[in-house]
């Protein structure tokens, strides 16, 4: 049932409905929350879903709660050099630029550009997506 909730959801996002997506996603949580713990895998993704959804209503506040719930998530599961821990790091330091809280945000976006520059060993357009995103915080502080 969590994953009619969240298919839902995901529709809705492409439709661009964020507040009816919100409210299926926090279903699927109330679903999932039954079963799983938080090291299940499918609870990071749901956190991770919920944080995008929050960030999309310009709610940092519950988009930062939900993508620390993520990371929190993901590194009970994962390697430290994961990608996904990696992704977790650069979403965080989206959701802390939205915040203003561009040290924060920096700090995170450099965790995920050093774990993504570890892992590949060329520079695929991951890493060029996070020197962007380095960029567009520095911006964001007047340099």
């Amino acid at each position: 049932m969590a994953w009619t909730y969240a298919g839902l959801a995901n529709s809705q996002i492409y439709l661009g409905d964020y507040e009816e997506a919100l409210g299926n996603q926090q279903k699927a949580l109330g679903v999932l929350e039954k079963s799983y713990d938080v090291s299940h895998p499918d609870m990071a993704t749901l956190y991770n879903n919920l944080a995008m959804t929050y960030m999309n209503l310009g709610d940092y506040e519950n988009a930062l709660l939900f993508q620390q719930r993520t990371l929190e998530s993901r590194e009970i599961v994962y390697d430290p050099n994961h990608p996904l821990i990696a992704l977790t790091h650069a979403n965080l330091a989206m959701v802390y630029r939205g915040l203003g809280k561009y040290k924060d945000a920096l700090t995170a976006q450099q965790k995920a550009l050093v774990i993504v520059e570890m892992i590949y060993e060329s520079h695929p357009p991951s890493v060029v997506k996070l020197y962007n995103g380095l960029a567009l915080i520095y911006q964001d502080m007047g340099y």
